[in-house]
């Protein structure tokens, strides 16, 4: 796991290390080509004009055609250059490989994370991670170590071969190029803050561009679309301001290198007259090539080799701050077992929680809750805006970090297994049930492209969640198209897709978090005495209810305040409790 930023950086560097050596031999091969192009030119043009001083200390056979010595340069160059294109091609590969394997690991863990694990994160941030910090940390291997290779081996054997052919001296050299590389390295400190920049705002346009297209429908209804395009446009704005500052930086980068080379040839040819090498027109040509032309290449990357490489880092650690989410608590995620999968054998068994404790940043949400629910029982749970009932069935799921003196079902202790098998035992309806695009039936199965053996059976249980084709306008039947998150049906009708799915998942406890909030009284009365029936009437339920109509209609009823279990009883019983008995009047009471 990526928990530490250095963690994912040597995850990058060294995942498929083998071919990483390959990559470093390429480019040595790139760059020692591109040296031996112009001191092959440089053979050619000695010979020309007879200076040969070069050609008698590389002991050069005279009888060698001069038109050999210029067809080895620009076969030379032209092995430089494909070479070069090979290694980009390969450094590409290779980063493809890392982003497919970190993206699978971030989402085997995000995967794991329970709701509170995610924290203040939103949808856009995780959006903007795969989009933009996945493919910008691999950039370590599809630019920077390409960039790399190819300027620290022309840095090393360029000052190699002027000092040792051209007699350029070593000490009135090497402070100049080093100078030139703690100048890139500024200028490439200060792009990788527009960079960063650059990354945060459109992570923040991305997740308010997200945010918008989610509720879109609630916008428009409020008339707030104005007032939210306004907040887009202004960080758009500001995303754009930050590139052209960027742009602007590039260029001033793109400038300098390219006039520090022709600094560096001047400087250089004046060294070689200085020191007594004489400015023959081979040693000229060779000079300008290796500086102006074989350098210039590595002096424009090099900025830019600082500035992904400052880019990289700030997505790693980004990345790395999503694997920090969640805890040591969390388990692997396994598939869930279906309807096919559950073990039809197992017999029906009393839901018993004793000291159920939860902890939120310190604050104690859930304090001591403790009861026992009858396998027959249908239960309401009830209580204020933030007593913790969804937290409650949430904690029941393992989907928090809660602790249980005791936690049973039936004869099976639900603490001695692993909590992602929990939910094999426990089917779960939210209030606001999710839904994909695509059909009715692929709705009620949960899955894509489902088997036809199975209709029979969806079209008996739908009646007894009152959905009916032609009332609810269902033309097509079980191949209605269901739009996005359901934003062509109703919340009723959303809520009763959701919870007519549980006739497929055959559990052994039924968790319903308010789901039939927006659905009318008479409906619901009808839908609670489904509820009670087969193929539930063995099973415990608990019903999280703000509707108070119909409490007589539960066995017990669980309620809490301020994460306390306040009493579990009777609905008669509990009429007497004055707690109740204020609750309820508070609730009551009129405007």
């Amino acid at each position: 796991m990526f928990t530490k930023p250095f963690s994912l950086l040597f995850f990058i560097i060294l995942f498929r290390w083998k071919n990483k050596l390959l990559l470093v031999f390429l480019a040595f091969l790139v760059a020692l080509l591109g040296i031996v192009a112009p001191l092959l030119q440089k053979i050619f043009v000695d010979q020309l004009t007879h200076q040969s001083a070069v050609i008698q200390y590389l002991s050069i056979p005279p009888h060698l055609s001069n038109w050999i010595w210029l067809l080895g340069g620009g076969v030379a160059l032209l092995l430089s250059l494909s070479l070069y294109q090979l290694l980009v091609y390969f450094s590409t590969q290779e980063a493809a490989h890392a982003q497919h394997a970190i993206s699978q690991e971030l989402y085997s863990h995000l995967l794991k994370l329970r709701p509170l694990d995610y924290k203040n994160k939103t949808t856009g941030e995780f959006i903007s991670i795969y989009a933009t910090d996945i493919p910008s940390s691999t950039i370590l291997i599809e630019q920077s170590l390409p960039q790399g290779l190819n300027i620290i081996f022309p840095l090393i054997l360029t000052p190699a071969v002027l000092i040792q052919f051209f007699g350029v001296p070593a000490l009135a050299l090497l402070p100049v190029l080093i100078g030139f590389v703690l100048l890139n390295l500024g200028l490439a400190y200060r792009q990788s803050l527009f960079f960063y920049q650059f990354k945060s705002l459109a992570a923040d346009r991305i997740g308010l561009v997200n945010e918008w297209l989610q509720n879109i429908k609630s916008l428009r209804i409020f008339g707030w679309i104005s007032l939210f395009e306004k907040k887009i446009i202004l960080a758009r704005q500001n995303e754009t301001k930050n590139r052209i500052r960027m742009l602007n930086n590039g260029q001033t980068m793109n400038a300098l290198s390219s006039s520090m080379t022709f600094a560096m040839t001047v400087y250089i040819i004046w060294l070689m007259q200085k020191n007594g090498t004489a400015p023959t027109p081979g040693n000229l040509l060779a000079v300008f090539w290796l500086v102006s032309i074989f350098l210039t290449r590595s002096f424009r990357q090099l900025p830019w080799f600082f500035t992904f490489l400052f880019d990289a880092w700030t997505s790693i650690q980004r990345l790395s701050q999503v694997f920090q989410l969640g805890d040591d608590q969390i388990s692997e995620v396994t598939k869930e077992s279906s309807s096919e999968d559950s073990d039809e054998s197992l017999p029906s068994g009393t839901l018993t929680v004793k000291n159920l404790n939860l902890n939120i940043n310190n604050v104690k949400i859930l304090d001591s809750v403790s009861f026992e629910i009858q396998p027959h029982e249908f239960v309401a749970l009830i209580g204020p805006v933030g007593a913790g009932k969804s937290l409650l069935l949430l904690s029941l799921l393992g989907e928090t970090n809660a602790t249980f003196d005791d936690f049973k079902w039936g004869t099976i202790d639900l603490l001695k297994i692993p909590r992602k098998e929990w939910k094999n035992y426990f089917s779960f309806i939210p209030q606001d049930g999710f839904l994909i695009s695509g059909t009715l039936r692929e709705n009620l199965h949960f899955e894509y492209q489902p088997t036809k053996s199975k209709d029979s059976e969806l079209l008996e249980y739908l009646p007894q969640v009152q959905l009916n084709f032609e009332q609810e306008g269902f033309s097509n039947g079980l191949d209605t198209l269901i739009g996005e998150r359901g934003l062509n049906l109703s919340g009723g009708q959303k809520q009763r897709v959701s919870l007519a799915r549980i006739f497929l998942q055959k559990r052994y406890v039924y968790l319903f978090d308010d789901c039939l909030s927006a659905i009318d009284v008479n409906t619901e009365i009808n839908l609670l005495k489904i509820l009670f029936n087969k193929p539930f009437s063995n099973c415990p339920k608990i019903l999280v209810t703000s509707r108070f109509k119909t409490l007589n209609q539960f066995n017990k009823i669980l309620f809490i305040q301020n994460g306390k279990l306040v009493d579990f009883n009777h609905f008669d019983a509990l009429s007497n409790n004055p707690h109740f008995d204020s609750f309820i009047k508070k609730i009551e009471a009129p405007l």
